[in-house]
């Protein structure tokens, strides 16, 4: 039993160290049909047919996005053919095999595909003129790449020492291939891509004998005759057949008929066909994808795809279709997910055929570039409750109407970019999803003049909400609306302005937009941005593009504590370098945090030496000011460097500075280079915008420091302060300097929002207080609580003591019927139920509760308050005797021979359970059995019991020798039962003589 295992042990162990190789050919040879089978799923097909269009989507991620047509088409391709080599932003570069791991000699080399784990040959665009040789390994390819070379033939045997799953023979122009061409490979090739001269005749007789092949690819061949039976029967297992530029290809009418059972994608590209072959298409009924592109179809007639019940793809565009019957999507119109109609002559009349039909699953529809529909009917996507793609780029609308998007409940992209759209009237896209996107860029792009888009607040109605992402990116502006309207649109977060027009952004435009964390304005002519403009943004903002404008500088202050911002692109502005870029500079130099591209190109201007230098690597000790002081930024007060505002003649022996600010003071402090001829100073502070309400305040000449107060909260104030000098001297001294007072976060609507910080800390230690207080409050009421209860509880248990342990005891009430119960005499006291007064006084002073003093002195209360006691309703009192030798549960009425006697004669009640004796024998005759001590079962002496204590009836009583033998609890229980037993005996009798 143990070989096999190592056997199996071994071959894992091969498998490991060489790879794949061993696993591929043992399965190759041994498996063949199974691994042909298996290897090549649906999503290998997708690898095959998006070919190198992968390799556009992974390098080219700008033009895809300014590229709408191909973005849209793309996304098509993605949703059905899924590739194995992932999306593109997974690739992963391939690795390169050592020479003696390649199979190709002469210009290749064989790499390893990390996405898909397999090797690879690649001889793409290496000038061969000829098929390369290959030496035999036991290496399975999984596609050896002959594209864009000078291969003219394909001689026989050209791959015989090759194993491999796919050939790409693509853009060779290839004159000759031989019947043979193929010989070696024919269990194990595939997918077979390859391309003629536009001459040379469909090649079948070379490649019938590929009967595994799972994709075939014909690209750039004619064809004399029709494509029938005789060519398609030889490919059964055949998933995907494509045709693109065949001059003149021709179709028999029954050339699918009972061939291609697996076909599932199916193109028709540049193939020279008039019209749709129907004939044909009807029995393909498992096509998923049908692609009929770039051919001259006028007309679609009706039920054309009536059979095709499993095609979820359907593209028809660049076929200059005029006309579609009313009719044509009948059927397939339930199952499609995709349709393509871009690119054709439709006119309004057209949209019928989408109209009429319903469409349950459809999720992308596109009908751009049709410069027909340049009105488009009311409701005409009513019947399309999920699309959520929709793509009229280029078709000639100049209103976008609020009926247009009625029935889109399901909506997220809307491209309605490259038309000529002025207006957008009100409530228009009230009907979208809840997360929509918006493409109005380059309007008027076909056409000149001065026209602009109009965009009102009202326009977005019904989804301030819902958009998150807009492009206006060259289109002219309509500015006066547009900047109100931006501040609805509270969850946007990606905003495209490039070449709109603006000339300026007035302040606290963003103030709304919360979320907004990609803005681009780039190309415009902004000459200035004031310290307000993006207001709103601090936590939200990450790339900002403000280049290709006429920015000479830029404040640090206008982005100071923005958290997130990490790109700021300020490429071909005419920046002077000066001192108020040293933040800039700085910034620039944060590899971590900015981009290298945008980082190389902001370029100064001026000052003439530093002309066309690059910013960051610009020395710090260049850039130098002259006649500029420093200010602090409004929000913080964090020192930086820029122009002050300044009010009258400016004299450099008066600096003035605010080291400080608050919500309402600003602390000014200044200094003066001699003190020669001043006799004071005036300071002077106001709002920048209300020049004319100025306050003075004149300072005499020893005071250098200032504090201003009663200032409002988060308000700029320009503070000057003039050296007033004597007759004797000409120099006036001043200096200015413009400031923002904080923000006061903790502002109170009762003192509108004025609370110095000593009086915000007495109102949180006034608070603190009240809260310790009230907390106290309550602990002390919980405590009072307590003690009450405690105190009435224990005054109830010594009201019981006391009536316990008094000489007369009032006789309770005795359940059942006064008449029936009235010759039952209850037992008398006990006498040893006493306690001393003395020891009582005692023990309660030591704080002893009641339940313990009961059970000290051998008697106890079970006075049943309950209110969940449902069995009896009377109150029960009775005495427990103080034995410690029986159990807690038994019980004992001590009784003397006189009640025994009178036991005999009248059935006595158990207070205890408000039932009469006799009842209750049924519940605790086997009480003995259960609690009582075991060696007093069977009445014999043990050594080590103890006889029982003797109860002060016993005492001084003479017991006779017969019956001189410990007393315990089963003796007890026995005599108990006896006296039950007569009992019963006499309540049977009283009720005869009561029938009687």
């Amino acid at each position: 039993m143990r070989s096999p295992n190592i056997v199996t042990l071994l071959l894992f162990l091969a498998v490991v160290v060489n790879g794949r190789q061993i696993a591929s050919h043992h399965l190759a040879t041994k498996h063949g049909n199974d691994i042909r089978d298996n290897m090549l799923t649906q999503k290998r097909i997708s690898t095959m047919l998006l070919g190198h269009n992968h390799m556009l989507l992974r390098h080219s991620p700008m033009l895809l996005r300014h590229n709408p047509m191909l973005l849209g088409h793309k996304r098509l391709e993605r949703g059905i053919f899924q590739s194995t080599t992932g999306p593109y932003h997974q690739y992963r570069p391939p690795l390169l095999l050592a020479s003696s791991e390649c199979a190709a000699i002469d210009k290749c080399s064989c790499t390893m595909d990390l996405t898909i784990n397999r090797p690879k040959i690649d001889c793409k665009s290496q000038k061969l003129q000829e098929i390369p040789k290959f030496k035999l390994l036991n290496t399975v390819y999984f596609a050896i790449d002959l594209q864009w070379n000078l291969i003219k033939s394909v001689p026989n045997n050209s791959f015989a020492n090759l194993k491999v799953n796919r050939i790409d023979l693509l853009e060779n122009k290839i004159q000759n291939i031989d019947i043979d061409a193929f010989k070696g490979v024919e269990e194990l090739l595939e997918e077979l891509l390859i391309s003629g001269n536009d001459l040379l005749s469909i090649p079948f007789s070379s490649i019938i004998k590929l009967r595994y092949l799972r994709r075939l690819a014909l690209k750039h061949f004619t064809q004399q005759t029709p494509v029938g039976l005789n060519y398609l029967s030889f490919f059964p297992r055949l998933e995907a057949l494509e045709f693109s530029d065949i001059n003149k290809l021709q179709v028999n009418v029954s050339a699918s008929d009972g061939v291609l059972p697996k076909l599932q994608h199916l193109e028709l590209r540049n193939v020279y066909i008039q019209e749709i072959p129907l004939a044909s298409l009807q029995f393909l009924t498992s096509l998923r994808t049908l692609y009929i592109r770039h051919n001259d179809i006028p007309t679609l007639l009706g039920r054309s795809f009536e059979r095709l019940t499993n095609l979820r793809d359907l593209d028809l565009s660049y076929n200059n279709i005029n006309l579609i019957n009313r009719d044509c999507f009948l059927q397939v119109s339930r199952s499609l997910n995709k349709l393509n109609l871009g690119t054709n002559s439709f006119t309004s009349s057209s949209l019928e055929a989408l109209s009429s039909q319903q469409w349950p699953n459809l999720e992308t529809l596109i009908l751009s570039y049709n410069n027909g529909l340049r009105t488009m009917p009311g409701s005409v996507f009513q019947n399309m409750p999920i699309l959520r793609y929709l793509y009229m780029t280029g078709v000639g609308i100049t209103t976008v109407s609020g009926s247009l998007l009625y029935g889109l409940q399901s909506l997220t992209s809307l491209d309605l970019s490259y038309n000529n759209i002025e207006t957008i009237q009100d409530n228009s896209f009230a009907a979208v999803g809840e997360s929509f996107e918006l493409k109005l860029d380059n309007q008027f792009h076909f056409e000149s003049g001065s026209k602009a888009l109009t965009v009102s607040p009202n326009s977005f109605s019904g989804s301030q909400e819902k958009i998150y992402f807009l492009n206006l990116d060259n289109t002219p502006l309509a500015v006066s609306q547009f900047w109100n309207t931006l501040k609805t649109l509270t969850t946007i977060k990606e905003v495209l302005l490039q070449k709109t027009g603006l000339t300026d952004i007035p302040e606290l435009a963003f103030e709304n937009n919360k979320d907004l964390n990609k803005l681009d304005i780039r190309e415009n002519s902004i000459k200035s941005l004031k310290l307000k403009t993006f207001k709103g943004l601090e936590d939200s903002l990450s790339e900002i593009d403000i280049s290709v404008n006429n920015l000479d500088t830029l404040s640090e202050c206008i982005f100071q504590n923005f958290t997130k911002l990490q790109v700021i692109n300020l490429r071909a502005n005419p920046l002077h370098c000066d001192c108020r870029l040293v933040w800039l500079h700085q910034h620039l130099n944060k590899e971590v945090n900015f981009d290298n591209i945008y980082r190389e190109e902001v370029m100064c201007a001026s000052p003439a030496h530093l002309a066309n230098k690059v910013l960051y690597q610009v020395p710090l000790n260049d850039l130098k000011c002259e006649n500029l002081t420093p200010v602090s930024c409004s929000e913080t007060g964090k020192p930086t460097t820029a122009s002050p505002t300044t009010i009258g003649p400016v004299d450099n022996q008066l600096k003035l500075s605010i080291p400080n600010t608050s919500p309402n003071s600003i602390t000014v402090y200044w200094s003066v280079r001699s003190m020669s001829g001043i006799t004071g100073y005036k300071l002077e502070y106001f709002v920048p915008s209300d020049v004319h309400q100025t306050n003075e305040v004149n300072i005499h000449r020893d005071v250098t420091l200032h504090v201003i107060h009663k200032l409002r909260s988060g308000t700029f104030y320009t503070v000057c302060v003039t050296g007033e000098v004597n007759q004797a001297e000409n120099a006036k001294l001043r200096d200015c300097r413009t400031i923002k007072t904080e923000d006061d976060a903790n502002k109170s609507s009762g003192q509108n929002g004025n609370i110095d910080n000593d009086e915000l800390g007495k109102s949180r230690q006034i608070m603190i207080g009240a809260i310790i207080a009230s907390v106290a409050i309550i602990v002390l009421i919980a405590v009072g609580v307590c003690a009450v209860i405690k105190y009435r509880y224990k005054a109830k248990r010594m009201t019981e003591l006391l009536a316990l342990t008094s000489p007369v005891r009032q006789q309770p009430h005795v359940c059942g019927s006064r008449e029936d119960m009235a010759n039952f005499p209850y037992p008398a006291q006990n006498d040893y139920t006493e306690i001393n007064p003395a020891q009582l006084a005692h023990y309660l002073a030591g704080s002893r509760s009641p339940r313990n003093l009961q059970r000290q002195f051998g008697f106890e209360s079970l006075q049943d308050d309950s209110p969940y006691n449902t069995m009896n309703s009377c109150q029960r009192m009775r005495f427990r005797r103080k034995n410690p030798y029986e159990n807690d549960d038994e019980e004992y009425v001590a009784e003397t021979e006189t009640q025994e006697e009178s036991d005999e004669e009248t059935p006595q009640i158990d207070e205890g359970v408000c039932f009469s004796n006799s009842e209750e024998i049924l519940f605790k005759t086997d009480l003995a059995e259960r609690h009582s001590a075991p060696s007093r079962l069977d009445g014999k002496s043990d050594r080590n019991s103890r006889p029982l204590p003797a109860t002060p009836a016993e005492q001084g009583k003479t017991v006779p020798a017969k019956d001189k033998r410990r007393s315990n609890t089963m003796q007890q229980k026995k005599g108990k039962k006896k006296r039950n037993e007569k009992t019963n005996e006499n309540i049977s009798t009283v009720s005869k003589d009561n029938q009687n």
